[in-house]
């Protein structure tokens, strides 16, 4: 359903650390970095080929809004995977 995403921070270099972790822990690849023009990308492109890619990014915004009910859901594999990675 979903090509592509892309998210504001207020502070790419606080919110790098969490999302390579949470992206790691899901097996979804970094594939670049660019603090300078303001972005990091996760996952990859879909294209004909590969309908089913998701392709997030990261890029430096404003400061939050107040959206009390905005969230994100990521979705492991499994519990043990998630788990794993807290110890």
């Amino acid at each position: 359903m979903l090509d592509h995403v892309s998210i504001t921070v207020s502070n790419l270099a606080m919110a790098e650390p969490f999302y390579d972790a949470v992206f790691a822990v899901l097996g979804v690849p970094k594939v670049g970095a660019d603090h300078a023009n303001g972005w990091i990308g996760y996952g990859e492109r879909c294209d004909s080929g590969h309908p089913d890619r998701i392709y997030l990014s990261i890029r430096l915004g404003p400061a939050l809004d107040d959206a009390p009910r905005r969230h994100w859901c990521f979705k492991a594999p499994t519990r043990a995977v998630v788990d794993a990675e807290q110890d």
